[in-house]
């Protein structure tokens, strides 16, 4: 039996577990493989964790605790794991699983609509069945033209250099797609309609984000998810002045700006952490130093 396989973008990944250890990232790929497997989020169960990861349960508390605070895993009100990346993948996939469904159930009805008539025209004693031989090779038409189409629309997203997992722009190619299919209609005098001018088509609406400075654009969601997720940072003026640096990234490698910028915000965020906490020792300490009492002078 085939088993199912997703790809991997692997700049984007090691751009994104940059700043993980070798354990970490295991764990990390681990956890996004599970979520693969079962096609969503996965619940929170330290045991389960621990036979997963191979390891104690205690250590498997503590790999998952480093992974929520860099960022890489969400956990749900529902008691649940999972990773934006993973979800965006998962319902990119189900769409296109989707619509090959649908278009495999038109391509059946027309064929059996073929034969029915095939079948009326001629006199039932010559009705002509299909060999063995020629049923195998429709099938293997249809394999080719299955594989065909599978090939040309990889070859559309490298060309593209669409990121699977870019909401952002999916949305902007599938409303050039939808515009496009809208435009192809029949000629006025076949269709049987009106052959006045239509009304032009409306434009399409610009997509609308909560911040946008150079490459960078987020919409409201996943801004107020990174306010939440960076508490240590004023997020606005990290992301402004991370826009060139995200452009020369997107320049070099020719991938997404999302988890470089994810990445740098998450370290930035653990530095402002621990230089947060190093004034806050030292302002203990000198509280606790004044409050000694002096020693008397002889």
């Amino acid at each position: 039996m085939k088993g199912e396989f997703y790809r991997m973008d692997f700049d984007a990944w090691d751009e994104g577990t940059d700043d993980l250890s070798l354990e970490q990232e295991a764990a990390y790929l681990r956890l996004c493989h599970q979520m693969y497997r079962r096609r969503g989020s996965i619940p929170k169960r330290i045991p389960a964790l621990a036979r997963m990861w191979r390891c104690h349960p205690n250590k498997a508390r503590k790999l998952l605790a480093d992974l929520v605070d860099l960022g890489k895993i969400e956990e749900t009100p529902e008691g649940h794991l999972t990773n934006t990346r993973v979800t965006q993948e998962i319902d990119h996939r189900e769409t296109l699983r989707t619509q090959r469904a649908d278009a495999g159930q038109t391509g059946g009805r027309r064929s059996q609509d073929v034969r029915r008539k095939s079948l009326i025209s001629n006199d039932p004693g010559e009705a002509v069945a299909s060999t063995p031989g020629e049923a195998k090779s429709t099938r293997e038409r249809g394999r080719e033209r299955g594989r065909g189409e599978r090939e040309r629309e990889e070859e559309r997203n490298a060309d593209s250099g669409l990121d699977p997992w870019d909401e952002i722009a999916l949305e902007r190619a599938a409303a050039a797609a939808d515009q496009a299919s809208g435009q192809a209609v029949a000629h006025p005098d076949q269709a049987g309609l009106d052959p006045s001018p239509a009304a032009p088509p409306a434009a399409p609406a610009e997509p609308e984000y909560a911040f946008a400075e150079g490459v960078i654009r987020l919409n409201a969601r996943d801004l107020a998810t990174w306010k939440a997720r960076y508490p240590h940072l004023d997020l606005e003026s990290e992301l402004v002045s991370l826009t060139r640096w995200a452009a020369d990234e997107v320049a070099k490698t020719g991938g997404s700006w999302f988890h470089p910028v994810q990445g740098a915000l998450a370290k930035r965020n653990r530095e402002a952490k621990a230089r947060s906490e190093t004034i806050r020792v030292k302002a203990e300490a000198e509280t606790k130093q004044l409050g000694k009492p002096r020693r008397a002078l002889v």
